[in-house]
């Protein structure tokens, strides 16, 4: 695993702690509504890796919010999973 991928896996598991524990449900909600921090992390990190660490990125992001999120689980693990597939998709006509 190189280092980029370990670094964006740290990043998408630390989004996912935070939305999980300051933004669920009951907890801070700026403007009546929790940001959605794990999917911003997910296409952040996109945009930089290569297709295949990018889309497990984004796999693992999903589970992972699954587990605590109380959500079905591979709900979150395809959204984020076809997020980021999106975003390896069209990332070139945005640079």
């Amino acid at each position: 695993m190189g280092r980029r991928v370990g670094i964006s896996l740290g990043l998408v598991v630390i989004a996912v702690i935070l939305q999980a524990n300051l933004f669920g449900p009951g907890r801070i909600q700026p403007f009546g509504a929790s940001p959605a921090l794990v999917m911003l992390t997910v296409i952040a990190v996109a945009r930089y890796l290569d297709d295949e660490p990018a889309l497990l990125v984004g796999f693992t992001g999903g589970l992972l919010q699954d587990l605590l999120g109380g959500q079905p689980l591979g709900l979150w693990a395809l959204v984020l999973t076809v997020v980021a597939y999106v975003t390896v998709a069209t990332r070139d006509r945005f640079e």
